[in-house]
């Protein structure tokens, strides 16, 4: 997806659910991670799926993830992982415009 410029918002929780449920196996609702009261990740997901999921993230956009940044709060909620993906990919761009 990287390569195809950067995706939007939606574009990018939607990568993240459907790895979240189809390759880590999350059997819970979909919706119940979505928006700013969704379920925290921490309590779906295991330290091995965090770390999964911020692989995924990597490999799907093109971003460097650090393991400091694998923390609570970046991965406290699909919303703030997604935002913490469009830092990412902004800094990425400015970098590559600059």
């Amino acid at each position: 997806m990287a390569s195809s410029g950067s995706p939007n918002r939606a574009a990018i929780e939607s990568a993240l659910l459907a790895f979240i449920t189809d390759v880590l196996g999350w059997t819970g609702d979909p919706a119940a991670l979505v928006g700013p009261a969704g379920a925290r990740l921490t309590e779906v997901l295991d330290s091995q799926g965090l770390i999964e999921a911020a692989g995924f993230a990597e490999d799907e956009f093109g971003i460097e993830i650090d393991n400091a940044e694998i923390t609570q709060e970046n991965f406290g909620s699909l919303s703030r992982l997604v935002e913490l993906v469009g830092e990412k990919l902004l800094a990425n761009a400015t970098v590559e415009a600059g």
